[in-house]
């Protein structure tokens, strides 16, 4: 009789980092290794550091120039991103921001701003009203340098 092997599969092996976690290996191998990390392993080349670091520098920026500070850990306890003045969220999600760029950028809402960017020496705002709410819930769609200068004045005031 002969014996049956599998050779679909590979055997469970513990994880090239350390990890302590037994699994297969996945097919992706890293630059200086041999065989690839078992899924879901949790160390750091696996999880992707690669946009923290931008979110980090992008959320120092909005604390700097709101006079506010950056929430340590504000991404890993998704809490708010910056305190001051105005608590902000910061996001560089790639399909919320292209949608919402493109929105902005098209004809129709353009020629509805295009009046309102005429006008320089105060700030601006674009406001949407959700129809469903009946003129109770709306969203402020303002550029980032209107924003700056909005929360500078309120803040000069309130002093």
């Amino acid at each position: 009789m002969t014996e049956v092997t599998n050779v679909l599969k590979p055997d469970p092996e513990p994880c090239v980092c350390g990890c302590a976690l037994v699994g297969r290996p996945r097919k992706k191998v890293w630059a200086g290794e041999t065989v690839g990390h078992v899924a879901k392993c949790p160390c750091r080349r696996c999880k992707g550091g690669r946009q923290s670091p931008k979110a980090r520098r992008r959320e120092h920026r909005i604390a700097k120039d709101l006079g506010g500070e950056r929430m340590a850990l504000s991404g890993a306890l998704s809490g708010v991103d910056v305190t001051g003045p105005v608590d902000v969220e910061e996001t560089a999600q790639v399909n919320l921001v292209r949608g919402l760029f493109r929105w902005w950028n098209s004809r129709q809402i353009q020629r509805k701003v295009g009046r309102l960017m005429a006008r320089r020496l105060l700030p601006r705002a674009f406001v949407c009203w959700d129809p469903e709410s009946r003129g109770r819930r709306g969203l402020v769609v303002m550029e980032y340098g209107d924003f700056i200068s909005l929360v500078k004045q309120a803040t000069k005031e309130a002093a």
